[in-house]
């Protein structure tokens, strides 16, 4: 999917859920914005054993329930995205993997939030603020840190589970 705008969805904005167990998709979104869903703006994973493998470039995810969702199944790279506004989550791993690079998370409930093992988030080069909380880690989530990211003027900051050597 490439410059698509969706706004004004009563669930969510945009999803990707295999509905077959054993199901696999491969899904690129590029230059897309999603506003204003009472749902997450984009959901990714499988309820049912499916797996989804995304790539998301230079995408908006803004005034949303919550922003991008990684859900059990999914393989997630997030790079150089915005998700801001979102009422609870920005970027948002629940059993999924997710990747951010050169992104920002702003005016969110939380900026970035790994909930239950084996959420795994990675991170590197970007901008966590002014969000209710910058970073936050539940029930045995990961989140780690390249060490070049900025974390500043959230009102809890939280922080990475680990860090990973630059190479």
């Amino acid at each position: 999917m490439q410059q698509t705008i969706v706004q004004d969805f009563s669930n969510r904005g945009m999803g990707v859920s295999p509905s077959a167990g054993g199901a696999s998709v491969v899904v690129r979104i590029e230059n897309t914005t999603v506003m204003r869903a009472v749902g997450a703006a984009l959901f990714l994973g499988s309820f049912f054993g499916g797996s989804v493998k995304a790539t998301i470039v230079d995408s908006r995810f803004e005034d949303n329930a919550a922003g991008v969702y990684a859900f059990t199944g999914s393989e997630v790279i997030a790079e150089r995205c915005v998700v801001a506004g979102n009422i609870n989550e920005g970027f948002f791993a629940n059993g999924g993997d997710l990747t951010i690079d050169d992104s920002i998370a702003s005016h969110n409930g939380q900026g970035i939030s790994s909930l239950n093992a084996p959420s795994h988030i990675r991170v590197s080069r970007t901008l966590i603020v002014k969000n209710d909380t910058g970073l936050l880690t539940t029930a045995g989530g990961s989140l780690e840190s390249w060490g070049d990211n900025h974390v500043a003027a959230n009102g809890t900051d939280g922080a990475f589970t680990a860090s990973l050597a630059l190479q």
